[in-house]
């Protein structure tokens, strides 16, 4: 009797300690199945840093240099923020007719945004901005945007506006930057055109 007893004992403490590692068992495998789901999202979500002061060679204020394309030109760079400034060229050649040379002088407002990614020696912003073009042909001339002639022979004189695009490497051991832009631009005067720039450069600060 008291075998059985102690048997049935046994076998009623069994089933109790059973449920308890089962709980346990399902709320780790709920903790992990959680902490899973958190490490997806965090991986999903990318946050560009602004780009401030990364935004020029050392976070300098002026720069000097030559860019090449349409327009080919010595250009100016001042900075009025860390990430927002004023950048001024003086050249020739134009995006709204790349077979005709010209005096070309434009003024843009540009702002760095975001910074893409640095290094121990580089930065890279890229930025966008708005501005106008003035062009002085040697005579008046006719203007092929995209195959079709339009003609301005009243004046040799046009007005534009501008928006350049485009990325910023700055270094950081020295003062310099090298950047390559696109440049929509819209005809104002004489006539309605469009047309797009490019060029690339570099700028030595001070």
């Amino acid at each position: 009797m008291i075998a059985l007893a102690l048997a049935g004992l046994v076998l009623s403490a069994n089933p109790s300690s059973s449920p308890e590692k089962s709980s346990t068992s399902s709320t780790s495998s709920t903790s992990s199945s959680t902490s899973s789901t958190s490490a997806a999202g965090a991986t999903s979500t990318v946050t560009l840093q602004e780009a401030g002061s990364a935004s020029t060679p050392q976070g300098r204020t002026f720069g000097v240099g030559l860019q090449l394309g349409y327009p080919t030109s010595v250009t100016l760079k001042y900075m009025l923020r860390p990430d927002q400034g004023i950048v001024a060229g003086v050249g020739g050649f134009t995006g709204f007719d790349y077979t005709a040379g010209a005096l070309s002088l434009h003024v843009d407002y540009v702002w760095h945004p975001n910074l893409l990614t640095q290094g121990d020696q580089y930065a890279v912003t890229w930025y966008i901005g708005a501005g106008g073009n003035i062009i002085v042909f040697g005579i008046p001339t006719t203007h092929i945007p995209l195959g079709f002639e339009y003609n301005y022979y009243p004046t040799n004189i046009w007005l534009g506006a501008r928006v350049p695009f485009g990325v910023n490497v700055a270094l950081k051991q020295l003062p310099f930057e090298v950047y390559a832009e696109a440049v929509p631009q819209l005809l104002v005067f004489p006539g309605i055109g469009f047309g797009v720039g490019a060029a690339i450069g570099g700028r030595a600060y001070f």
